[in-house]
């Protein structure tokens, strides 16, 4: 079986996902249709934009479809007659009448090593939570959440200097490495099936507003520090500063000792205090403004200093 044999049906929405769609596209893989998350309005503008997979479809003219709900619009993938599915970070729930109309069966790019992390933000968490790994998972997709039998898995560290945006951009390179090594021989039928280890399923919900705010008077500097990495670029760990929120976008762990909640200046040098130690800010952003370094922020506003 050659690439250009393969039809295949892809689903993604976001630039991680975009990036190993186009490298497919590069490789000589033959693609019927990509499915992907509507428009949406971006910037203060609102301007209609379409997702990263999208626009790789649309300048390579593959066909797209962006169901509002694909769980109860899917009648469209019948005229397609494809082989295979390929999903990475599509970001809703497939039906399973849909799955079952691949004959080569469906499946996905999932971002974790499973079973650790099913769910809709497993780099987020990952790093939320202080893993010190991650990696890529080819799965089988199932009616049930991230819960089929795993076909292949590369491991990736996660560095102390890593954040949401960093480990996105490095498992999309891995994306291709997995994909380069494994996606032929698992539609051929040659790659051995792993039952997931139930006893060991751990979940990784959608970040929620909730998951934005930084507890700092509840959690020490490195709970608030993986917190941040796990946000950072978007949507932002942020605290209230004078009842506005300031989003932290980057920062290192400090042994300054500085009052839980508040921002403090030091050696020119910008504080964040927490429950047990601090953040030395790096780069943040002030509701309603752009993204900051923090020497422009000591610039602007008055900050007591230690």
């Amino acid at each position: 079986m050659e690439k250009s044999d393969l039809k295949i049906l892809y689903m993604g929405t976001p630039e991680m996902s975009a990036y190993l769609f186009e490298h497919m596209l590069k490789e000589g893989f033959r693609f019927v249709g990509a499915v992907s998350q509507e428009d949406k309005k971006v910037g203060r503008k609102g301007i209609l934009t379409p997702s990263p997979v999208k626009e790789v479809a649309n300048r390579y003219n593959v066909p797209v479809f962006t169901p509002h709900r694909i769980r109860k619009d899917y009648e469209w993938a019948k005229q397609l007659h494809f082989d295979i599915i390929l999903t990475f970070a599509y970001g809703q729930i497939v039906p399973i009448d849909l799955l079952d109309m691949a004959p080569l069966g469906a499946y996905n790019v999932h971002g974790s090593i499973l079973p650790k992390y099913r769910g809709a933000a497993p780099i987020q968490r990952a790093i939320m939570n202080g893993e010190r790994k991650t990696g890529l998972s080819l799965m089988r997709m199932v009616d049930k959440m991230d819960a089929g039998g795993v076909f292949s898995i590369m491991e990736c560290h996660i560095e102390p200097y890593d954040d949401y945006g960093s480990m996105c951009s490095r498992l999309s390179l891995l994306a291709t490495k997995l994909i380069d090594r494994d996606f032929l021989a698992l539609a051929q039928g040659k790659l051995k099936e792993v039952p997931q280890d139930e006893s060991q399923v751990s979940f990784a919900d959608k970040i929620l507003p909730s998951d934005e705010e930084l507890s700092v008077k509840e959690l020490n500097a490195t709970e608030c520090f993986n917190r941040i990495r796990g946000l950072s670029p978007t949507p932002g760990a942020f605290v209230y500063i004078e009842g506005k929120k300031v989003k932290i976008l980057n920062g290192v762990l400090s042994v300054r000792e500085v009052p839980a909640g508040e921002l403090r200046s030091a050696s020119k040098e910008l504080y964040l205090g927490c429950k047990e130690g601090s953040i030395q800010v790096r780069k943040l952003q002030v509701e309603g403004k752009s993204p900051m370094e923090a020497r422009d922020y000591l610039n602007g506003h008055h900050v007591l200093p230690l």
